[in-house]
């Protein structure tokens, strides 16, 4: 039979079974005595210790349970994050394709566009060329006939001519082919020059004149490529004036750091509906009028080359008139290139 002893200083409690002292371990902590003080064949028993090796078998494996648990919830969202970044990709991706496939269909029925109508206008001075070519070896026609049909057929050549180098020119611009050499020049006497060239293009009893408030100014350009804008602006507006004044006008803007071209007619003008296209290529207003259609393409493609703009005045009622502008400092090669369009400035 064990006998249990209680020490007066309290709760100290020990079993004696077979000669075997048993003390409990957080008592002797408590009263601060030391195991060596202990009777022979004493046992100190950790009842705190003796539960946790009762439940450490529960309590590994829930720690087990819980780290695995925590690695299949990182596996789990680790799967979800990349297979939601792969399908982020996969949509990208699908959009890109699905514009690349837009693009190369717009592409491609601009190229079937660009073809059939320069085979159009190139064929048209071709046949006239070639039609009044073989009626000068007539023996039949008359001396004025024969004239006639020389001024025909030297007309036809220089529209052809005037064709294959707009086709030459637009392809250059559009491709980045065509590097401008820019140098000073006074615009006021650019201006003149210009209109004298055009002179021969005009109808009789139509008036030329050039406006500007200033006697010279010099402006940093690239001097045959404006006045290839100038000159096609000019031609087209001689071709659609029968009477009244055309007139080529300049300013300074120096708050937006441009110089703002004009030409404005007394023509026909230019239809709302119609003022947008007429920068496209082969875009003709009339079918009838000579010409091959690139010419405001081209003005287009320079102008925004040296970082300006171009747009059709849709205020201006007395005709039409194209407005155009020229930076004070333009983009000369290796500047940076902004995105620059037609439109109402």
């Amino acid at each position: 039979m064990p006998v249990i002893t209680t020490v007066s200083r309290g709760a100290v409690h020990f079993e004696l079974s077979d000669g075997e002292y048993r003390f409990n371990a957080n008592k002797l902590k408590e009263f601060d005595i030391a195991e060596y003080k202990l009777p022979a064949g004493s046992v100190v028993v950790d009842n705190t210790e003796a539960q946790l090796r009762k439940y450490r078998s529960v309590i590994y494996s829930s720690v087990a349970a819980l780290i695995l648990l925590s690695l299949i919830a990182v596996f789990i969202y680790f799967l979800y994050y990349k297979n939601k970044r792969l399908r982020n990709v996969l949509e990208n991706r699908e959009a890109e394709l699905i514009e690349a496939k837009e693009k190369a269909e717009e592409s491609d029925l601009l190229k079937s566009a660009f073809l059939a109508n320069m085979s159009h206008e190139i064929r048209t001075p071709l046949n006239a060329i070639v039609g009044f070519s073989s009626l000068l070896t007539s023996a039949e026609i008359s001396p004025e006939e024969r004239e006639e049909y020389s001024a025909i057929i030297s007309t036809n050549s220089e529209l052809m001519l005037t064709l294959i180098n707009d086709i030459l020119d637009i392809s250059r611009l559009e491709t980045g082919k065509i590097h401008f050499a820019y140098e000073d020049i006074d615009i006021p006497s650019l201006c003149q020059q210009v209109i004298m060239t055009t002179t021969h293009n005009r109808r009789e009893g139509v008036e030329c004149v050039f406006e500007s408030s200033y006697e010279t100014y010099t402006l940093r350009t690239d001097v045959q490529r404006l006045s290839q804008v100038l000159i096609n602006l000019l031609t087209n507006a001689n071709k659609f004036t029968e009477q009244g004044r055309i007139t080529l006008s300049f300013e300074v803007l120096e708050k937006e750091g441009m110089v703002r071209f004009a030409v404005a007619d007394t023509g026909c003008g230019i239809p709302p509906e119609k003022q947008a296209k007429v920068f496209d290529r082969f875009e003709k207003l009339d079918e009838f009028k000579q010409g091959t259609g690139l010419g405001l393409a081209i003005c287009r493609q320079i102008v925004m080359k040296v970082g300006g703009k171009i747009w059709v005045d849709g205020t201006y009622t007395s005709g039409s008139r194209f407005v155009f502008t020229h930076p004070i400092r333009p983009l000369e090669d290796g500047d940076a290139v902004v995105s620059v369009g037609s439109g109402m400035a």
